[in-house]
């Protein structure tokens, strides 16, 4: 059911952006929103999830704010944080 619901979010997200007719932030940010509610919420009862997938811990990193020209050394990739551990 979950895999359904999220299918029929992207694709009507995707119709949304092809039209053009709103700002493409607002459409993913109301598609996010709603696989965060109904997707993780209301079908996989997983709070779990929603915290996983948000990944709000990363901020309190120094790491993800540092940036590479302020450590001294060239990054060319993502913060450790976001990597899979």
């Amino acid at each position: 059911m979950e895999k359904i619901l999220a299918i029929a979010i992207f694709v009507v997200m995707f119709g949304f952006i092809i039209w053009d007719r709103f700002p493409r932030q607002w459409v993913t940010l109301i598609s996010g929103a709603l696989v965060l509610v109904l997707v993780f919420g209301l079908c996989m009862h997983d709070g779990g999830a929603i915290w996983e997938t948000l990944n709000l811990s990363c901020f309190a990193q120094k790491g993800f704010w540092i940036g590479s020209s302020e450590s001294g050394t060239a990054s060319t990739g993502p913060p450790l944080c976001l990597l899979p551990a």
